[in-house]
């Protein structure tokens, strides 16, 4: 290595060192360990985490709100969204494919607001609740003070035999009672 860049490179590891980074060991540095690292931190972020959203829904549940069969699911994080994929078939396929994602968003509403006029006003869902049919998205503000909105997208629309939104529906009125308001 280059002088400077060993400098550089030691400059940096001091630096992470002193303020609390841990320096990865060869044990450490493997796959699991980063996605318990991003779940962990998305619910720093947002309170809830991919695997509290993946157990809003049962894959039970979300096999008869879809009349697809629903085998497992897949949490994630994307930048501070705690995210689940439901992945399931359909009568005429049998590999595995999302069919549903669900997202707890903690500071999604501005975007509902700013979108709400192309979409159609659902009742009952919590604060707001607006339905896309061009995308098959059901957005649900959670509360009138806050920012926290739940996602259902609708990956396959045949879904709930061809009625999406009925799916997207049934999905939020089941977990939205479970979410932090």
């Amino acid at each position: 290595m280059r002088p400077v860049l060993a400098g550089i490179a030691a400059a940096v590891l001091l630096t992470a060192t002193a303020c609390g980074a841990e320096t990865p060991s060869p044990s450490s540095s493997s796959a699991p360990a980063a996605t318990a690292t991003t779940t962990t931190t998305a619910a720093q972020r947002t309170g809830v985490t991919p695997d509290q959203v993946c157990a809003l829904v049962t894959t039970a549940q979300m096999s008869q709100f879809t009349a697809f069969t629903i085998s497992s699911t897949r949490p994630e994080t994307s930048g501070n969204v705690s995210v689940c994929h439901f992945l399931g078939t359909a009568s005429d396929s049998t590999s595995p494919v999302s069919k549903v994602i669900i997202q707890y968003q903690p500071d999604g509403k501005g975007a509902v607001e700013f979108t709400k006029a192309r979409g159609e006003a659902v009742p009952g869902l919590g604060a707001f609740a607006v339905y896309f049919s061009s995308s098959a998205q059901l957005s649900v503000e959670l509360s009138s003070s806050g920012d926290a909105v739940f996602h259902v997208f609708v990956e396959d629309v045949r879904a709930n035999h061809n009625d999406p939104k009925g799916a997207a529906v049934q999905i939020a009125q089941a977990a939205v009672p479970r979410l932090p308001h």
